[in-house]
């Protein structure tokens, strides 16, 4: 059948079957898209006869894909893609099919930090925005992070999690502004963080929502993105 010609520039996946090739028919139908978000578990490859991927500027990934299916997404889009959302644990597959794409990123958001999802982090030297749910208690530490990191948001903060792990952020990175949620007020070690915030020039933002960003798709030069109705024209 034929489908009138539109301008779509974000395209949301929130749920098909696993073996459908739902989201390649759609990104054939739309290749407008540049902002993607895929909210569910893929396992059908790409058709042999798939068109190219758009190049991307956004991908927010709610599950872990293959890496073939990685590869096709991403395959035009190293030196497009801006940010990148991983919300499930990345295997080791996926960190090599995003290496090449680490030096234009400039916003990470990892939801589940592990020792694959810090080297991605690493990866990522030119970074500008790193967004975090929380520190695992036994997971890898926040060492050797990119030196360009200018916004770093703490989602949830857990409360049995010390402070401790993310002063060197506020100290070593050129920091512009440190985002937490409004429970971290209440919690033993902020009144440091505050201090060293002043200290340091850097603007704190503690009164956020404990909700992951949910932002308007539309690119940016400069962070956070959040949500605002002077975006309305950049998304239609």
């Amino acid at each position: 059948p034929t489908v009138p010609s539109a301008n779509i520039r974000a395209l949301r996946l929130v749920e098909c079957s696993v073996q459908s090739p739902i989201l390649y028919d759609l990104l054939a139908l739309f290749p407008t898209v540049r902002f993607l978000t895929v909210g569910t578990e893929i396992v059908a490859p790409p058709p042999p006869t798939a068109s190219p991927a758009p190049a991307f500027y956004e991908l927010a990934l709610k599950r872990s894909l293959r890496a073939d299916i990685l590869t096709w997404i991403l395959a035009n889009s190293v030196g497009s893609l801006r940010i990148l959302e991983l919300m499930d644990l990345p295997s080791a597959d996926m960190k090599d099919v995003l290496r090449p794409h680490g030096p234009y990123i400039d916003s990470l958001r990892i939801f589940r930090f592990s020792h694959t999802a810090a080297s991605i982090l690493r990866s990522c030297v030119n970074l500008k925005e790193f967004v975090l749910s929380s520190l695992p208690v036994m997971g890898p530490s926040l060492d050797n992070l990119p030196q360009s990191i200018e916004h770093f948001n703490l989602n949830s903060h857990a409360l049995s999690t010390p402070w401790s792990p993310f002063i060197p952020l506020i100290v070593l990175l050129p920091l512009k502004t440190f985002t937490c949620d409004k429970g971290s007020k209440s919690q033993p070690g902020f009144d440091t963080i505050e201090r060293l915030c002043r200290t340091h020039g850097v603007t704190l933002f503690a009164d956020a929502s404990n909700l992951w960003p949910n932002e308007d798709p539309v690119s940016v030069s400069s962070f956070p993105r959040g949500r605002s109705t002077h975006n309305f024209p950049l998304m239609n």
